[in-house]
């Protein structure tokens, strides 16, 4: 764990500190143990050995741990070494994390070879599509139209609205239609008015989705961002457990800080517990130090 840590700051010593454990990983009688420490060594080998780091990760044998390794070892190659990544990313045996490996490839290289970009989002698609887990296939599914939309929006919004996970569904076609406002804004308008309608049933969930979706669209479509808003609060007003009041109102907030701080504000003001309202007037503060710093200082003061 201490190599993995070092590896961006102190990449020699990380190194030596990664070949040390893998003398002494045979000593570790439990089978988890022994596992975390392989992924923490092929963390940190990678930016040096990357056959070693590939090598170390495949002695894994506990399925998400190696999906997490190869992953790791993905991403730090990704922008240095794409071709390889694409290569590592393809051994990974989670479709989920397949996906997401190959859409973190694509966005690397996005600038410098977009056609490359472009099948790689769509391999990452085609991976998505196997999971069989709903939720991993949905998040699989999101980060894949992310990456098509760069080269195709149509093959984005079709990866998007096979989303079945509601709230990922909602999310993703809103950041679809925030990318199309200025080429086409009548297709983000109906993308938008889509992703209010896929928020979902569960009062604390559509309110939440409702303002992350609100978020997103906010800079193109104001108006609608702004009744979503008002909506959700609707939605937290119907609730009647206390802690969960408090957990909407705070997520509510935290939603809203970047792009409409004095909404958050005023809810962030009107959450019970003094606890969550702390918390969420931090995220308001923190989103007003880029614009306000003045009056982000005042607030932090008075949450000190």
């Amino acid at each position: 764990a201490v190599a993995a840590r070092l590896a961006d700051t102190h990449p020699g010593r990380a190194l030596r500190l990664a070949q040390d454990a893998e003398t002494v990983i045979g000593s570790i009688s439990y089978d988890s143990g022994r596992e975390r420490a392989l992924a923490h060594i092929a963390t940190a080998l990678v930016g040096h050995d990357p056959d070693r780091a590939e090598q170390v990760a495949h002695k894994i044998t506990h399925v998400d741990r190696h999906s997490d390794a190869l992953a790791a070892v993905v991403a730090r190659l990704a922008r240095r070494d794409p071709e390889r990544a694409e290569r590592v990313a393809h051994k990974i045996t989670q479709p989920g994390r397949e996906a997401d490996a190959l859409t973190g490839i694509a966005a690397e290289v996005a600038d410098a070879d977009p056609d490359r970009a472009a099948r790689l989002a769509s391999d990452a698609e085609r991976a998505a599509r196997t999971s069989i887990d709903a939720y991993e296939r949905g998040d699989a599914l999101a980060a894949a139209a992310a990456a098509l939309m760069i080269t195709s929006p149509e093959r984005a919004e079709r990866a998007a609205r096979a989303i079945t996970v509601s709230d990922a569904r909602a999310r993703s076609l809103a950041l679809l239609a925030a990318r199309l406002a200025a080429s086409d804004p009548g297709r983000a308008d109906r993308l938008g008015a889509d992703a209010e309608q896929a928020a979902g049933t569960a009062i604390i969930q559509r309110a939440v989705v409702l303002a992350d979706v609100a978020r997103t669209l906010a800079q193109i479509e104001p108006e609608r961002a702004a009744r979503m808003v008002s909506a959700a609060e609707e939605y937290i007003g119907d609730i009647r457990d206390a802690d969960r009041e408090n957990d909407a109102l705070s997520a509510l907030a935290v939603a809203l800080a970047d792009t409409n701080p004095n909404r958050s504000e005023r809810i962030a003001r009107s959450i019970p517990s003094a606890y969550w309202r702390a918390d969420a007037l931090t995220a308001v503060a923190v989103a007003l130090a880029k614009t306000s710093p003045n009056r982000a200082q005042e607030m932090d003061r008075a949450i000190s």
